[in-house]
C-alpha cells in the first residue's frame, strides 16, 4: 500500500494498532484509512470504502501432527480437538460447537499440538509456518487443501473517499505489472529468514 500510494503522490505513514482500536479509529475517521481488512467490513463498519483490488488471499490451515487428511470446509474437523487463537473471529466463528481449546497466542497453539494437547491447530499458513520455524517443530505439517480462504482489501474512510478511484488504478497496474506478488514474496523472505538469524546460537 505504501507504493499504491507513493503512485498517486502521496506519502503515507502505517501506524501499527491492535485490530480493534485500529477498526475504531478508521470508522470515525481519525486515521484515514485501513491498511487491509476482509471484504464484508463494510456491513459492519458502513463510513469505509472499500478499495476493489484485493491485496492477499489468506489462508485457514488446519496444522496437525498425528493426523493426514483432506479437509473438507470447517465441518471436516468436527471430530477433532482444535486449536484457535482467542480474539481471532473467523476461527471462533466456524468452530462454534466443537471440540476445542482457545489460546492466547499462535507459538502457544503450536506448544499444545506439539505436546498432542490438541489433534489440530487452526491458523493463517504463514502464522503457522513461522511458528512451526520458531519452534523448530519438523513433525507437524499443513494440511491441503486450505480449510478455508478469504480475499482482504484496503479501506479508506469515506471522507477521503476521492482516493478510491485512484489507488484501485495504481493497484491495478501494480498486479498486472507483477508488483503486488514481488512485494509480498520479499516480505514473506524477509520475515521468515528473520527467524533462522534471531533462534541462531
Amino acid at each position: 500500500m505504501l507504493e499504491a500510494y507513493k503512485r498517486i503522490d502521496i506519502d503515507a505513514q502505517i501506524l501499527h494498532l491492535p485490530g480493534k482500536r485500529a477498526l475504531k479509529l478508521s470508522s470515525m475517521g481519525a486515521v484515514d484509512a485501513e491498511l487491509y481488512r476482509m471484504g464484508f467490513i463494510n456491513e459492519t463498519s458502513p463510513d469505509l470504502i472499500k478499495v476493489p483490488v484485493p491485496l492477499y488471499l489468506f489462508e485457514i490451515r488446519a496444522f496437525s501432527k498425528n493426523f493426514d487428511f483432506k479437509p473438507d470446509g470447517w465441518q471436516s474437523l468436527q471430530n477433532y480437538k482444535v486449536g484457535v487463537v482467542s480474539g481471532v473471529k473467523i476461527t471462533a466463528r466456524n468452530t462454534e460447537g466443537m471440540q476445542k481449546e482457545a489460546v492466547n497466542s499462535v507459538r502457544h497453539m503450536f506448544a499444545l499440538l506439539q505436546n498432542e494437547r490438541i489433534d489440530i491447530a487452526l491458523t493463517t499458513n504463514i502464522a503457522g509456518s513461522i511458528a512451526m520455524k520458531e519452534l523448530k517443530l519438523n513433525s507437524i505439517k499443513a494440511l491441503e487443501p486450505a480449510v478455508h480462504s478469504f480475499p482482504v482489501y484496503h479501506f479508506v474512510h469515506k471522507n477521503k473517499r476521492e482516493l478510491v478511484p485512484k489507488l484501485t488504478a495504481a493497484l491495478t497496474q501494480m498486479k498486472n505489472q507483477g508488483v503486488i506478488n514481488q512485494i509480498i514474496t520479499r516480505e514473506l523472505e524477509t520475515i521468515y529468514n528473520g527467524i533462522e538469524i534471531a533462534s541462531s546460537p
